[in-house]
């Protein structure tokens, strides 16, 4: 990210992420970190904390006065970083739904100690670029994205993945749970065994794969390989109905 100022850059600022409903700081700028922000001031990201925003004095000075700019890239510094396309947190710290430049405190020349309403008045930002550059978030199932009927970028999913962001398996291709794809697995999603008589499935811990959902052809069990209740396989080995006769019969199953 970048922004150009025509004015004085700000004395404190924070750039902001909107993500899974709720505004996190992604990072914070200021020559007074800890008073401001309650915040010390370091560029050192630690290894246990990848999210972490941290604050920095860099970009803050009066100098230069006019055509100033703050640079900000997202994974600079980051332990990590490097091996990003196997870290699921730096991954997710680098997606951001909207964008925010939060511009706390302008720098004044120290005039804000004399106290003057006139003078501090005639300090101002003015931005007049700003450049945010990146990638859709597809999760590595989709080599491009593309704008939908509403001019919004949409994953032009691939490995048997659907989805905004390629997040989930397709309705039938769950036999193994969903999981991101890297450079050496495509974690593509596998199809469920159905017997060709199912449209969904999902994936059942406890089977170890997946468990068809609504078996057609009056069949039934995780693989739609048994008939359903009341029913049985006839010489065509199709599920038919027993149709025992309520008076009759002592159960209804055949």
């Amino acid at each position: 990210m970048i922004l150009n100022f025509t004015s004085l850059r700000p004395e404190s600022m924070v750039i902001e992420k909107f993500q899974n409903g709720k505004w996190t700081a992604m990072q914070y700028y200021s020559s007074s970190c800890f008073g401001t922000f309650e915040q010390v001031a370091d560029d050192y990201v630690r290894a246990e904390m990848p999210q972490m925003a941290i604050c920095s004095s860099k970009f803050t000075s009066t100098s230069p006065i006019q055509n100033g700019k703050i640079v900000f890239a997202v994974l600079e510094g980051r332990p990590g970083a490097i091996n990003f396309k196997h870290d699921a947190q730096l991954q997710d710290f680098s997606t951001v739904q909207k964008l925010r430049f939060r511009f706390v405190r302008p720098n004044t020349f120290g005039d804000e100690i004399f106290r003057n309403p006139k003078s501090l008045r005639s300090y101002y930002y003015t931005v007049s670029e700003v450049f945010v550059m990146g990638r859709c978030k597809c999760n590595f199932h989709a080599s491009e994205c593309l704008p939908d009927s509403s001019g919004v970028d949409e994953c032009q999913c691939e490995h048997n993945t659907m989805g905004a962001d390629c997040q989930m398996c397709k309705p039938l291709f769950n036999n193994k749970p969903w999981a991101r794809a890297t450079p050496e697995d495509p974690a593509e999603c596998e199809k469920c065994e159905c017997n060709g008589r199912a449209d969904e499935c999902v994936y059942d811990s406890e089977l170890g794969h997946g468990r068809c959902l609504n078996c057609q052809d009056n069949t039934a069990g995780p693989k739609c390989a048994e008939c359903a209740k009341d029913h049985f396989r006839d010489a065509a080995g199709n599920c038919v109905p027993c149709n025992c006769s309520e008076d009759g019969a002592n159960s209804s199953q055949c």
